[in-house]
C-alpha cells in the first residue's frame, strides 16, 4: 500500500468520506522520505506539519540544562546527570500522527527535536491546508479531535510511567505499552523516556518479571 493511501484508510477508520472528499485530501498531502538521524524539527524551528508514520520510528527529545532544577526531570536512582542532557518526550512507529503539540497548536518555536531513528517514510500535511481542509470538509473535526485525544492520552501514558516509583514496573509497563520498541531503539534513548539512568534500566533488565 503506497504512503498516500494508507494514511486514508487510517483517517477512514474515525469516519468515513466520499471520493471527492478522499481526492481533496490526498491533494493536501506530501510524501517524505528521511534517513536515520535525520531531522524532521529542531528546537527553534516551527512544528508546522502533522506528521503520519508509514514506515520507520521517530523521537521527540528535548536537551536539560545542567543547572535544572526541576526534580520531576531527575532520574530515578538518584544520579541525575544525562551523558548528553537529552530527555526523551516520546517514541513512536508505524500508524502514528505526531507533531510538536505546543509550537503546533500556539504557534511558537518548538523547544524539542523530532529525530528519525530509523530510515522513515512520512505522510506530512500542513497546518495551512489542515485549516483548508476543515473549512471545506467539516467531518475533518473529528479527525482533529482524534489527534488531540490521541496527544493527550500519550502524555497521560508516560506520567503514569513516571509515577511508578518501582522502576522495574515501570519498564515492564513500558514493553508492554510499546512490545516492539526495545529492540529498535537504543537503551540509553529507552532509559531518558523512562526517566532513569542507562546504567540502571541494564540492570533491571536482567531482572525476573513481576506479576
Amino acid at each position: 500500500m503506497n504512503p498516500k493511501s494508507a494514511y486514508l484508510e487510517t483517517l477512514s477508520l474515525f469516519t468515513s468520506f466520499n471520493e471527492v472528499e478522499l481526492d481533496l485530501i490526498k491533494r493536501c498531502l506530501e510524501v517524505k522520505k528521511y534517513s536515520k538521524g535525520e531531522f524532521l524539527l529542531k528546537e527553534g524551528e516551527y512544528s508546522e506539519h502533522i506528521i503520519f508514520i508509514t514506515t520507520g520510528l521517530l523521537r521527540e527529545y528535548y536537551h536539560l540544562s545542567q543547572n535544572d532544577s526541576d526534580t520531576s526531570f531527575h532520574l530515578a536512582d538518584g544520579n541525575n546527570t544525562y551523558e548528553d542532557n537529552a530527555c526523551t518526550s516520546w517514541i513512536m512507529g508505524e500508524g502514528n500522527f505526531v507533531y510538536n503539540v505546543r509550537s503546533f497548536l500556539e504557534d511558537r518555536p518548538s523547544k524539542c527535536y523530532i529525530l528519525a531513528e530509523e530510515d522513515s517514510t512520512v505522510v506530512i500535511i500542513s497546518k495551512a491546508d489542515l485549516t483548508y481542509l476543515l473549512e471545506t470538509i467539516p467531518k475533518m473535526e473529528r479527525i482533529v479531535r482524534m489527534l488531540q485525544e490521541r496527544g493527550l492520552m500519550e502524555y497521560e501514558r508516560r506520567l503514569e510511567l513516571l509515577r511508578e516509583k518501582d522502576t522495574l514496573l515501570r519498564y515492564q509497563k513500558f514493553i508492554e505499552a510499546y512490545p516492539n520498541l526495545q529492540n529498535r531503539i537504543s537503551l540509553k534513548k529507552i532509559a531518558t523516556y523512562l526517566n532513569i539512568s542507562p546504567r540502571h534500566l541494564s540492570r533491571i533488565r536482567s531482572q525476573p518479571v513481576r506479576k
